[in-house]
């Protein structure tokens, strides 16, 4: 499920290019395919992965309210 055709393929940003990023390419959209035959071959993007490796970047978004 990968398409390194995609210029963002195998490239890391900064989260001060987030927005910039967001801009150019957009949310991944989460439409049903119609079936699930050979899904691999068509566009399969569903959410994009984000690394943090410090802890004080979430802090503003605080998460500790939603575990239980």
């Amino acid at each position: 499920m990968i398409n390194s055709k995609k210029s963002y393929y195998e490239k890391v940003y900064f989260i001060s290019e987030i927005h910039d990023f967001l801009s150019e390419y957009g949310m991944p959209e989460d439409k049903v395919p119609k079936t699930y035959e050979k899904y691999w071959k068509g566009d399969f993007e569903k959410y994009y992965e984000v690394q943090v490796w410090d802890n004080e970047i979430l802090r503003p978004y605080d998460f500790s309210h939603t575990r239980e």
